[in-house]
């Protein structure tokens, strides 16, 4: 997917505006024609440049904004994502065109046996077989040029470890700032020639371009609700026809946030709230992984049973998910009628919930950095506040700093009121007060 093009380059666009203007200065400097009778159009020229090149300065200081607006974005962006993909447990790797590692995560350097450090700065391609590394080149070559993903199955040779095949799945964007390609690879095992073809077409291919979309979703512009539904569309369309899925933050009896991908998951999920019982209820309760074939005819939640008659879904798959041992929610993925579930769709499905869990974890870290940020700013404010406070009761009782602090704790315990309120109270009687 190509990115947004960058802003115009404001900087050129000033230059020639200031060279214009030094121009048309330049010739004026050296005397008016014969025919113009006085200084006076003189003077109008003068006062029409330094219009002309404040606005153009106006504009220069416009465009550098929004220009250091998209870098600050990106640089959040690229935080994010190398917060998010270090909680992955499959190995990312992101690099440039040339495939020189810029950033990889735990999983990739106990994949390749190399501490993170020392991965940063070489190039991929060192660690894959000398037969599989002409090839891969010349598919990045290609993918780069017309910046699309592809996959390919290589040889791998650890440091000091066996060679072993993965499958790459890369994904190729564009920096929205210099152009230039970035590459975000995912390494999953190969499957081997004799293994049975994918029970649901696009899962795999499907699995790779999710993991990486969910860590580029822009979670500081939308509240946790709206993340969620949208991790749960991309999650969806990961695992293929046939699926709908739902996320669960709470407890699935009295959930916090639902998100749901169709009528289908809400119509199960409202019928395990209704039964009191049912697959997500129990992955949550016991913290493990819950699967069903069919749930019209499991004997586990026959008051559930009772509740779907005449509903399309048959089997499920409930993970719970968390943060640091700590229970958070759950990822349910509920399969339509003929579908089945299979060791690959659970696979898919784990991989996804520990996606999950890392945005949940970014989320919740961001809401913790905004409330910090803002009890700060109400300290300082009440600070500043308190202490005009005291200089109030100081130059009005004559007394020290230490006294008028005093005053403000005896008024603001006798009345009950916090000691922040009392201060703003003084101060703003103060300011009402007419000047004597």
């Amino acid at each position: 997917m190509r990115s947004p093009e960058p802003p115009n380059d404001a900087t050129g666009t000033f230059a020639r505006e200031m060279a214009s203007l030094r121009s048309r200065i330049e010739r004026l400097q050296v005397g008016l024609p014969e025919e113009e009778p006085s200084g006076e159009l003189l003077i109008q020229d003068l006062e029409v440049a330094h219009e002309e090149l404040r606005v153009a300065g106006e504009e220069l200081r416009a465009q550098q904004e929004e220009l250091d607006q998209v870098r600050e974005l990106q640089r959040n962006k690229s935080w994010q994502h190398e917060r998010l993909t270090s909680l992955l447990p499959v190995s990312v790797f992101s690099t440039d065109q040339k495939a020189v590692i810029g950033a990889a995560n735990a999983a990739s350097s106990a994949l390749l046996r190399v501490r993170i450090d020392q991965l940063l700065g070489k190039p991929l391609l060192v660690f894959v077989d000398a037969a599989d590394r002409g090839p891969l080149r010349q598919q990045l070559a290609s993918a780069v040029r017309e910046l699309v993903d592809f996959r390919r199955v290589v040889t791998l040779r650890p440091v000091n470890a066996e060679p072993l095949d993965v499958e790459l799945q890369a994904t190729v964007s564009a920096d929205p700032l210099t152009g230039a390609a970035e590459v975000t690879w995912l390494v999953l095992a190969a499957q081997r020639a004799e293994e049975a073809p994918l029970s649901r077409a696009g899962t795999r291919a499907g699995l790779a371009h999710a993991l990486v979309e969910l860590t580029q979703l822009p979670l500081a512009a939308k509240g946790k609700r709206q993340v969620l539904a949208d991790a749960a569309r991309v999650c969806d369309r990961a695992l293929g026809e046939g699926t709908e899925v739902s996320i669960t933050l709470g407890p699935v009896a009295a959930p916090d946030v639902v998100a749901t991908t169709g009528k289908s998951a809400q119509m199960v999920d409202g019928a395990q709230m209704v039964s009191d019982e049912g697959p997500c209820m129990e992955a949550w309760r016991t913290s493990r992984e819950i699967w069903s074939e069919n749930l019209h005819n499991d004997h586990r939640w026959r008051r559930l049973a009772e509740q779907l008659e005449g509903t399309a879904v048959d089997g499920v798959i409930a993970l719970p998910f968390g943060i640091a041992q700590r229970p958070v929610g759950t990822f349910n993925i509920f399969l339509r009628s003929g579908e089945r579930v299979g060791t690959e769709l659970a696979q898919a499905a784990h991989l996804l919930s520990r996606a999950l869990a890392a945005i949940v974890h970014e989320l919740d870290t961001r809401l913790e950095l905004e409330n910090l940020t803002q009890d700060l700013r109400t300290a300082l404010t009440s600070r500043a506040t308190i202490d005009q406070a005291k200089g109030i009761i100081m130059a009005r009782q004559g007394c020290s700093a230490d006294e008028a602090f005093r005053h403000l704790v005896r008024v603001s315990s006798r009345t009950n009121t916090k000691l922040r309120e009392v201060a703003a109270q003084i101060v703003t009687d103060t300011e009402g007060r007419p000047t004597p």
